[in-house]
């Protein structure tokens, strides 16, 4: 990470600057991580990543992810109130060296609590989909949950708001005064299905249902790597596309076809 003494356009976008000549308060940046393939792409985005002086960084173990995030939850509180903001992100992804000055502004912009990432899943190429759900609750509490797709993406908003969404943790912004609010401990497991962990998903339905604002950042997405990494991206037309690189200098070679198909040519070495 490299922190960055001073704000200009780049790094603190236009829409944001009306927030202060200082640019954001500084926070804390939890990595969670098992150095594994993929993690090569990752540790280039984030040596590169530009965060607002002052802030932590705390690497984790994404072996014991549900208490690693917990843990992360109890490294922010226990730093100075200064410290007003807790960002995820795990081993598997790229992104911009912009991307947390994007979130931190669309979060100001948009006045909301909890600012997810778009990415993509790790599926099959054709059938890949955006990370999150869409949830409700039974008339005997029950949770339900379907996956978030492509047609609940708007075609031209810049942040996704609805009572009803939830969504992954990788590029996860929470404002510190969430997790003082939530009972401990903030992740949870086997909340929705006693099967599985699902403690990124549980979490924002936590933070929905206590009254806090959520929005997931559309402008802004996160990369998604398997064998090679997935990017939504959204055209003029407001049209939804799934995006494929195979290495870094990628971003005028790509090629995308329009979604529900969803698969892209892959940029060429």
């Amino acid at each position: 990470m490299s922190s960055e003494q001073q704000v200009d356009v780049e790094r603190w976008p236009a829409d944001a600057r009306g927030t202060g000549p200082a640019g954001p308060a500084a926070g804390l940046v939890a990595v969670l991580t098992r150095e594994v393939g993929s993690y090569k792409d990752f540790l280039s985005s984030f040596r590169r990543l530009a965060v607002p002086p002052g802030t932590e960084e705390l690497l984790l173990s994404n072996g014991e992810k549900v208490a690693s995030r917990n843990l992360a939850v109890d490294a922010l509180l226990s730093l100075p109130s200064s410290a007003e903001w807790l960002y995820f992100l795990d081993d598997d992804h790229k992104f911009p060296r912009t991307i947390l000055y994007a979130q931190l502004a669309r979060a100001i912009q948009y006045d909301v609590d909890v600012l997810g990432a778009l990415y993509c899943t790790r599926v099959a190429l054709r059938d890949t989909y955006p990370v999150g759900g869409i949830f409700q609750r039974s008339p005997a509490g029950a949770l339900e949950i379907r996956n978030l797709t492509w047609a609940d993406l708007p075609a031209q908003a810049r942040v996704l708001e609805r009572p009803d969404l939830t969504m992954g943790t990788a590029g996860l912004l929470i404002r510190r005064r969430v997790l003082e609010a939530l009972p401990a401990p903030a992740f949870q497991v086997g909340q929705i299905h006693p099967g599985k962990e699902f403690e990124d998903l549980y979490f924002v339905i936590r933070c929905q249902e206590a009254g806090f604002r959520v929005g997931m950042n559309l402008a802004e997405p996160l990369g998604h790597t398997t064998r090679i990494t997935l990017w939504p991206r959204r055209d003029e037309a407001g049209d939804w596309h799934v995006l494929g690189d195979q290495d870094p200098p990628f971003a005028d070679r790509m090629r995308g076809h329009r979604v529900p198909r969803s698969l892209v040519d892959v940029g060429e070495r």
